[in-house]
């Protein structure tokens, strides 16, 4: 594989990179799902290049970098999101151990919301 062909891989994988990016932003796991098996075509194109590497080409990488970065943060961002709101709602669902009291009473019920209203 020349430069050139190369390249053209890059600009491909710097392509579906944007479309990740787009998916993340919107939230949309199955599409994003989609991206990663696209991603992991790219790979042994990736390690088998032993061609000569321009400066055009190192600006590429690096804008390349620069992508999956910026897509690793917005993946821990949606996890830390998620698990934020699976807290949330954990400690709101906790319900009464029964539902009589050796008072007679219906035990009072805790209102449920998705913020901490403590904090």
């Amino acid at each position: 594989m020349n430069e050139a062909e190369f390249q053209r891989n890059l600009t491909r994988f710097k392509a579906v990179l944007k479309r990740e990016k787009r998916y993340l932003i919107k939230n949309d796991g199955e599409k994003v799902t989609e991206t990663v098996s696209q991603k992991e075509k790219f790979i042994p194109i990736f390690e088998n290049y032993d061609g000569p590497v321009s400066d055009k080409t190192k600006a590429m990488i690096d804008e390349i970098q620069e992508l999956q970065s910026v897509n690793l943060m917005l993946t821990n961002q949606a996890i830390a999101f998620q698990k934020t709101l699976m807290d949330a709602i954990q400690a709101n669902l906790k319900q009464p151990s029964g539902t009589y009291s050796k008072y007679n009473q219906m035990p009072k019920e805790s209102s449920v919301s998705l913020v901490d209203q403590q904090a």
